[in-house]
């Protein structure tokens, strides 16, 4: 039997609502309980979540931790119903490691500080709420909740767009379905048609990437590719070249994004080419591959990016670096391995995890003004397949507001070369980071 330690105390839950005020995930503004505005009555707007789990199995399980510990205050942190969901979706460990929780954990603390010490103070019934939807919130056991768009499933579809949940959320729009395009080589009465195929599904598009959380929208299907047609004649294929053959490339179907923020990939180009008994191509035929589809994003309630008010205010990104790891105490950034320049790997294709930070100051922008920022990786190409959102805030509390935000980037990289991490909003490009992927092996 799997291992299973016991829920906390209540006395432990009364001490973790009375030292913190609301969520504890990063730029998140929800309170841990609402207030009806009339009535003043109280309703939970929030989870006891674990920063290591209490079942054996769970997200970032310790298996040397200690039941007195796993129950302890320092391996429980409350957030938000949303926020505390998404940190324990299954295979979401290494985007939210314990060293991170306990960060957020930190400044959760510092907030309280900061405010005077108003946090929420619970009755025993209260705390028995709190423990009982805590535990609500975990029992779906081996279950796969699919937010993500379907393939096109015929020659030339369109792929399905990106489902989402949460309030406000929108679903993404399918792709278009691809051209069919016809194409006459040769004439003669003894001829035959072939249909060039492009992936599992001729010429059919990707889906769009799922999205979860407050003002959700779903990412939009890929476009489906070409489906070409063509009319062959079988005494006119001995041509003055040579006796022709032919061979038939099937593009390789697009990949689906396996990570929050990492784009799908393009399915690729089929191709018919027309070869001399000497090897000499003398005529091909190219099917384009479907599109990818679009990632899916969140954003808070009121965030908005940003424009040239702000810029005219102050506000600028100071710093991005990608280094080992990251930690913050006391306002300060703590760095372990950073300013790195390039990122080894065994071989490629590798999934490629990069702990990245940034520094920036919001000026003089006005106070609780929400701006959303994306953080953006590009392929030695130019091409984006990867870009997150993240959310700051000018607090009331500081003349001039400094930020920092520690985000994980992960994505598969497929060549190597020099890929770009870009810190963007709007219409602008706030700090652009370079950094060489090498294949070890190569």
């Amino acid at each position: 039997m799997p291992i299973e330690h016991r829920r906390p105390s209540q006395t432990t839950v009364k001490e973790l609502y009375a030292n913190a005020f609301r969520c504890a995930y990063p730029s998140c503004r929800r309170p841990l309980y609402k207030v009806d505005s009339e009535t003043g009555e109280r309703s939970l707007n929030s989870n006891v979540a674990h920063i290591c789990a209490r079942s054996e199995g769970g997200e970032r399980w310790d298996a040397e931790m200690t039941e007195k510990e796993n129950r302890s205050i320092s391996n429980l942190l409350i957030l938000c119903l949303e926020h505390a969901w998404e940190i324990d979706r299954p295979n979401r460990a290494d985007a939210f490691p314990p060293q991170l929780l306990k960060a957020w954990k930190q400044e959760q603390l510092k907030e309280f500080d900061a405010i005077g010490g108003q946090g929420w103070m619970l009755t025993s019934d209260m705390a028995d709420e709190a423990l009982r939807a805590s535990d609500e919130g975990t029992t779906i056991i081996n279950s796969v909740l699919n937010l993500g768009g379907l393939g096109g499933n015929a020659p030339g579809a369109g792929g399905g767009g990106g489902g989402a949940v949460g309030k406000n959320a929108v679903a993404g729009p399918g792709g278009p379905g691809g051209d069919i395009r016809y194409e006459s080589i040769w004439h003669h009465e003894e001829a035959f048609e072939y249909k060039l195929p492009s992936g599992e599904y001729p010429g059919a598009g990707g889906g769009g990437a799922g999205a979860e959380g407050e003002n959700a929208t779903g990412g939009s299907g890929g476009g489906g590719g070409e489906i070409v047609i063509t009319t062959l004649s079988v005494d006119e294929l001995d041509s003055p070249e040579g006796l022709l053959a032919m061979e038939v490339h099937v593009g390789e179907g697009g990949r689906p994004g396996q990570h929050p923020g990492e784009h799908s990939s393009n399915g690729g180009n089929s191709e018919l080419r027309f070869v001399t008994s000497d090897g000499k191509i003398v005529r091909s035929i190219v099917a384009k591959g479907g599109v990818r589809g679009d990632s899916g994003f969140s954003i808070p309630p009121g965030a908005r990016e940003v424009t040239s008010a702000e810029i005219d205010s102050g506000l600028n990104v100071s710093m991005l670096m990608v280094a080992d790891a990251f930690h913050t105490k006391n306002g300060l950034l703590y760095v372990l391995g950073g300013a790195a320049e390039c990122w080894v790997c065994p071989q490629l294709p590798a999934d490629i995890f990069w702990p990245t930070a940034v520094v920036g100051s919001m000026g003089q922008v006005p106070d609780s003004l929400l701006l959303t920022f994306y953080m953006v990786v590009d392929d030695p190409d130019g091409q984006e397949v990867f870009r997150l959102p993240f959310t700051v805030v000018r607090g009331a509390d500081r003349p001039v507001a400094n930020f920092s935000q520690c985000l994980g980037v992960q994505f598969r990289a497929n060549v190597a070369g020099v890929w770009s991490l870009r810190i963007v909003s709007g219409d602008f490009e706030f700090a652009r980071l370079p950094l060489e992927i090498r294949n070890q092996g190569a």
